[in-house]
C-alpha cells in the first residue's frame, strides 16, 4: 500500500510536467501553423497575381485555359506547330495552324491586358485605402467577363484545329504530348478540313 503512495506521489508530477511540456510545445506549434501562407506576396506588384501569371497574360500563353479541350483530343495551335515535323504537317496545314496561332495569340494577349490594368486597378485602390462595395462588384465582375472571354479564345483555337489535322494526325499529337493512348480516341466525324 505504502508502496503504491509513494510511487503515485513520484509519477503524478512527472506526467503533469510531460501534460504541461506537451501544451507549451502544441501552443508554439500553433503559433507557427498562423503565419500567413501569403508572407512572400506582401513585395508583389499586384498581390493577387505572381508575376509568372501576369507574363502570361501579356503574352498571351494558354496557362491551362484550354485544357477541358487539350486533354480531349482537340490539339492546340502551339504545340501542333512545335511538333510540325513530328506530325508531317503539310505547308498548308502549318500556314493555317499559324494563322490560327497568331490571330488567337493577339486577341488573347489584348484581353489579357485588360485584366492585368484591372487588376492593377484593384489593387491601387486598396493599397490607397479608397475603395467601396460598389468599386469592388464593378471591377471583379469585369475581371470575371474578360477571363472567361480568354478562356473561350483558347478553346475556340483547339476546335479550330480540328478542321486542320486529320485523325491519325490528332492520335499522333496526343500520343507526342504523353496523353494516354490506351483509351479509345473520338474520331472528329464533323472534320471538313485536309485528309477527310
Amino acid at each position: 500500500m505504502n508502496r503504491t503512495i509513494i510511487l503515485l506521489t513520484l509519477l503524478i508530477p512527472i506526467a503533469l510536467a510531460g501534460c504541461f511540456s506537451s501544451t507549451e510545445e502544441e501552443n508554439s506549434n500553433k503559433m507557427e501553423a498562423e503565419t500567413s501562407p501569403y508572407v512572400d506576396l506582401t513585395n508583389q506588384e499586384i498581390k493577387a497575381l505572381p508575376e509568372g501569371r501576369i507574363q502570361a497574360l501579356l503574352n498571351g500563353a494558354g496557362a491551362g485555359y484550354a485544357l477541358s479541350a487539350e486533354l480531349n483530343s482537340y490539339p492546340g495551335p502551339l504545340h501542333t506547330l512545335e511538333l510540325a515535323i513530328e506530325l508531317s504537317l503539310s505547308d498548308e496545314q502549318r500556314e493555317t495552324t499559324e494563322e490560327l496561332y497568331n490571330g488567337m495569340k493577339e486577341e488573347a494577349q489584348k484581353i489579357g491586358e485588360q485584366i492585368v490594368n484591372l487588376e492593377l486597378q484593384l489593387e491601387n485602390a486598396f493599397r490607397s485605402k479608397d475603395i467601396t462595395k460598389n468599386d469592388v462588384d464593378n471591377i471583379t465582375n469585369q475581371i470575371s467577363t474578360l477571363d472567361g472571354k480568354l478562356r473561350s479564345v483558347h478553346l475556340k483555337a483547339h476546335i479550330d484545329m480540328i478542321d486542320v489535322l486529320t485523325n491519325e494526325q490528332i492520335k499522333m499529337y496526343d500520343e507526342l504530348r504523353g496523353y494516354s493512348s490506351d483509351h479509345d480516341h473520338t474520331d472528329h466525324d464533323h472534320h471538313h478540313g485536309h485528309g477527310h
